[in-house]
C-alpha cells in the first residue's frame, strides 16, 4: 500500500513541478519582452538626444544602424550581473 501512495505522491509532485516550471517560463518570457521594449525606448531617447555624436564615424558602434541598441542592452546586462553579485550582501 505504501508503494502505491509513494507512486501517486511522486506523480503529483512531478505534475506540480512541471506546472511551476511552465508558469515561471511564461513569466520570464513576459519580463524579457517587457524589458526589451523598455530598453528599445531608452535607446530611442538616447539616440535622439545624441544623434550627431552617435553618427560621427569616430564613435563607431553607437549609430542607429550599428549598435546603439546592443550597447544599451549590454549595459543593462552588465548591471544585472553586478546586482546579482551584491544581492547577498544586502
Amino acid at each position: 500500500m505504501q508503494r502505491g501512495v509513494d507512486l501517486v505522491t511522486s506523480a503529483w509532485l512531478q505534475d506540480k513541478q512541471n506546472e511551476i516550471n511552465d508558469t515561471a517560463t511564461a513569466s520570464h518570457k513576459e519580463t524579457y519582452q517587457s524589458r526589451n521594449g523598455e530598453l528599445r525606448g531608452l535607446a530611442d531617447i538616447w539616440y535622439q538626444q545624441n544623434k550627431e555624436w552617435a553618427e560621427d564615424p569616430a564613435h563607431e558602434g553607437y549609430s542607429r544602424n550599428h549598435g546603439v541598441y546592443s550597447v544599451i542592452g549590454a549595459a543593462a546586462n552588465d548591471g544585472n550581473k553586478k546586482a546579482e553579485g551584491i544581492a547577498g550582501d544586502q
